[in-house]
């Protein structure tokens, strides 16, 4: 199995990384090819190296570590490569 795990922020060590970091360790002891994404800002011209990543990559789940900001047409063209999309979702806040 092939995974692709997604995070941002990579300069920041919360809990939320602190898992991310596990999770990899984990996924590599169970010998599961990983390859970790890191998203550093919202450019497009990032989202689109992403994409390059995926196909060359190939995986068969893209596990997205927290609420990554894509827009409505990069949500679309991911959702069109057909591959499984996880989402870990850390520090949701109720807004009144």
């Amino acid at each position: 199995m092939k995974i692709l795990l997604c995070d941002e922020n990579p300069n920041y060590n919360g809990g939320a990384e602190t898992y991310f970091n596990r999770l990899v360790h984990l996924l590599q002891q169970k010998q599961i090819t990983i390859k970790e994404h890191l998203f550093t800002s919202n450019e497009a011209q990032q989202f689109y190296d992403f994409i390059k990543t995926v196909k060359l990559f190939k995986p068969q789940i893209i596990h997205f570590n927290k609420l990554v900001k894509l827009t409505k047409d990069q949500h679309n063209e991911l959702k069109s490569l057909n591959i499984p999309l996880v989402l870990t979702v850390h520090d949701l806040f109720r807004i009144p």
